[in-house]
């Protein structure tokens, strides 16, 4: 799924295909670049996704704003909006799910409105940047309380499964959730994460029996959104291979995805949160659960890759706000 190199797939194809192919093995790949199809296979087997018809565009908006087909066919003015709205998003599945998560937050007298704020380049042109301005405009009306929450996401790195569980409890020591009267806080980042849920900003990807949903996604084009937002607002900061960060001194939450980072240039004792992805962060950083993070109240080393020694666990012990481990 999401192809994007051609020595990917060759990977693949040497691997996964017996070198006399006699039994009639498939493999089904999706790309967004049609070039890189083409070096995959011959042109008749490459099908074109083309943009939802106009009926299934609109049944989508329907179902996830809980409106009824016969409200509409009965309401001139609904069915006319809807129209309208299924062809400002381009007949995109995704672009009409995430439009469709904010509408169902919203009264129906309300829809012309919003429909007139929408972003037009996707009904002629169905390109990433105009589908980038059409999330970023979900965005900006998400509530208040639910915006860390989201650009909170772009911590993880692409493709990651999250943890509901995790995710809360690090919502929670962050200080983003408010437990109110009568509902206690776990309670109240679980509805957080189940409206993020329901406003397709983010996917399930594992469900229990008994329909909680356990682990979630998030889409390509939304991460790079989120991260994109997050960088703008100085609030997280991520770091990759062989790359020199310079950041502002308001960065409150840095994650490492991979060990090589050059320089950064940071206020240590700033930072509300540390996530490692991989190896031991090498280069010029403060060593691992350093006195210098004495304002940390999360340190997340689930999926980092390296022994800890016995000078980690003793720094740890100093850090006096954690709130999570």
């Amino acid at each position: 799924d999401d192809l994007w190199t051609i020595d990917a797939w060759n990977w693949i194809h040497d691997t996964a295909f017996p070198k006399i192919n006699n039994r009639g093995s498939r493999i089904i790949i999706t790309t967004r670049d049609a070039g890189l199809a083409g070096r995959c296979t011959s042109e008749s087997l490459i099908y074109h996704l083309e943009p939802l018809h106009i009926d299934d565009a609109m049944h989508l908006l329907l179902a996830k704003t809980n409106i009824r087909l016969e409200d509409m066919e009965n309401d001139e003015d609904l069915g006319s909006i809807v129209t309208k709205l299924v062809k400002r998003c381009g007949y995109l599945p995704l672009a009409i799910l995430t439009i469709g998560g904010i509408l169902a937050t919203k009264k129906i007298m309300e829809w012309g409105k919003f429909y007139r704020e929408l972003p037009s380049e996707l009904e002629s042109n169905p390109s990433l940047e105009a589908m980038r301005r059409m999330v970023t405009l979900s965005y900006n009306h998400l509530p208040s309380h639910l915006k860390p929450c989201f650009l909170y996401l772009s911590i993880f790195p692409e493709d990651f499964e999250i943890q509901r569980g995790r995710l809360v409890d690090r919502w929670i020591a962050e200080g983003f959730v408010r437990a109110t009267d009568g509902v206690n806080i776990e309670d109240v980042g679980n509805s957080h994460f189940n409206e993020l849920i329901n406003r397709s900003l983010i996917q399930p990807s594992k469900v229990s029996t008994d329909g909680v949903v356990k682990r979630c996604r998030i889409h390509d084009i939304m991460r790079d959104i989120i991260v994109s937002i997050s960088r703008e607002e100085n609030f997280v900061l991520l770091t990759r291979e062989k790359i020199t960060v310079v950041a502002e001194e308001s960065i409150r939450h840095l994650a490492f995805h991979g060990s090589k980072c050059s320089k950064i240039c940071l206020e240590w004792n700033h930072l509300r949160s540390v996530t490692l992805f991989g190896d031991r962060p090498a280069g010029r950083t403060p060593a691992l659960c350093s006195p210098q993070f004495r304002m940390l109240r999360v340190l997340d080393l689930e999926d980092a890759k390296f022994k800890f020694t016995q000078n980690d666990i003793r720094n740890i012990g100093l850090l006096r706000h954690m709130k999570y481990l």
